[in-house]
């Protein structure tokens, strides 16, 4: 996930310029990379008869005479009584996805899972800087980054308000509205909206990667987490639907300035976030500035979410060997160089490719199996009575709304995410990035990838079962 920062840092630090260097294409980027502004500028610099491509004006006499063709206009080759178009004779790419795939990752034409390329120095950079960052904001415990969550947990929310406010005012912005609120219904009766929409809330929740355990668990005994967990989930919710509205507004322009359906320019994952939406802020006076807040945001909302996935590791050792307690700095700076070491490979040419195998299949089976694991051990092995009497321990009354969390607990829940889990294992597809499939036996590393955080949990609840039995369950010494 700090590969993300890496990126988001490597942006910030390129976006200190009078033009963003995604707007445009200069020698340093691919032959493919294309401008729409400088494309433009060749062709009435040249009466037409000169295209954008490979950084400079290229006439369209050499562009068609590739396939033997004569040149017609400036977007077709006339060849014989047919007519080709130049997209299909030379690749083209937009500036701010060649920036992205060429000049921040180094990706190349020949890079593949055979020959994933060597190091960004650049990248590596990023990658320290940004766990440096982390350790510094933890190297205190929880003390620490507490403080440092005070501002990292309002700030993006005063970035989404400001971006609100401006979006609503761009040209465009109400038909990318109205796209996001209009239900497409038969994609509805789909289940991949439904497993992404599950992803989402298990991403932005942190459900099932022990982050809410490890801070709940810095809490006083009796304090109200019934309360605590509805907050947090309505809130998590109300903000994802706000900044729908933030994103669609932004694309809704991005959609009225090329001239295309709001569909067409709709993505997800790192290509809304480091192309689609840069390509955006770049068409905005005081592009600069945006840029700025955009990424200090995306920077801000990466690191509270590193921070607490840090922190679950971090007490997780601290807990299983007491005595580490006493050094915290060293515990924090181990965890995060460990973390850096194993993350350099994502800083190689082909590194993306490693980044979307691992989020393809971890990002949501493995994190399901969790969840029905944790629900079924709570509510059918332990029960949901003994459990809701360790609410009552706790000084939190359910009242008749019990029978409402018995029977989430005991058969909604579990149906619910085992029907997700099995349909979307049954629609499920290979692992991909851009128009390259990764072969099988990539796909089958995957398998074993997203299959690595079940075995433990397995392994050490049989493991504890067989030394301690129904005791592994008692709660008898919770308040002492």
């Amino acid at each position: 996930y700090n590969m993300i920062i890496a990126w988001t840092l490597y942006y910030l630090y390129s976006g200190f310029s009078s033009l963003l260097p995604w707007s445009v294409c200069d020698t340093s980027s691919s032959r493919a990379c294309f401008s729409i502004s400088q494309n433009e500028n060749c062709l009435s610099s040249t009466n037409e008869t000169a295209v954008f491509y490979n950084s400079t004006c290229t006439n369209l006499v050499d562009i068609c005479s590739q396939v033997a063709a004569n040149s017609f206009n400036s977007t077709h080759c006339k060849l014989n009584e047919n007519y080709i178009n130049i997209n299909n004779i030379i690749k083209r790419r937009a500036s701010s996805e060649d920036f992205f795939s060429y000049k921040m990752l180094g990706l190349q034409e020949e890079n593949s899972w055979d020959n994933l390329g060597t190091t960004q120095p650049h990248l590596v950079i990023c990658l320290i800087l940004a766990w440096t960052i982390v350790a510094a904001c933890l190297c205190k415990g929880v003390k620490s980054s507490g403080k440092v969550v005070y501002f990292t947990a309002i700030y993006p929310f005063i970035i989404l308000i400001v971006f609100f406010i401006r979006g609503i005012t761009l040209p465009g912005a109400m038909e990318g509205i109205r796209w996001y609120i209009t239900p497409v219904w038969s994609k509805l009766l789909t289940i991949q909206p439904w497993a992404d929409a599950a992803s989402q809330i298990f991403y932005s929740l942190g459900v099932c990667f022990g982050t809410l355990l490890t801070f709940a668990s810095y809490n006083q005994f009796s304090n109200n987490c019934l309360r605590d967990a509805l907050v947090v989930s309505v809130s998590n919710c109300a903000t994802s639907v706000f900044s729908g509205f933030v994103i669609f507004s932004i694309v809704g322009f991005m959609a009225h300035n090329l001239g295309v359906p709001v569909g067409e320019v709709v993505s997800s994952g790192p290509g809304l976030t480091f192309i689609a939406y840069p390509a955006a802020l770049a068409e905005l006076p005081l592009a600069p500035l945006w840029s700025f807040l955009f990424f200090t945001m995306i920077l801000t909302l990466g690191l509270d979410t590193q921070f607490g996935m840090t922190e679950a590791v971090t007490s997780a050792v601290m807990d299983q060997w007491p005595s580490t307690r006493k050094h915290v700095v060293i515990v924090v700076f181990s965890v995060c160089s460990v973390c850096c070491f194993l993350g350099i490979p994502f800083c190689m040419n082909g590194g993306i490719f490693i980044f979307e195998l691992i989020s393809w299949f971890s990002a949501l089976w493995s994190l399901v199996v969790l969840a029905l694991l944790e629900v079924f051990c709570v509510a059918w092995v332990y029960g949901t009575g003994h459990f809701i009497d360790n609410l009552k321990e706790m000084g939190i009354s359910l009242g008749v709304s019990s029978v409402y969390w018995k029977v989430t607990w005991k058969i909604v829940s579990p149906i619910l995410m085992l029907i997700i889990l099995l349909m979307s294992l049954m629609s499920f597809s290979p692992a991909y990035y851009g128009d390259y499939i990764f072969p099988p036996h990539i796909q089958y590393a995957g398998w074993i990838i997203s299959s690595l955080p079940i075995i433990p949990v397995l392994g050490i609840a049989l493991w504890q079962g067989c030394r301690h039995g129904k005791m592994a369950f008692k709660t008898t010494n919770w308040i002492s």
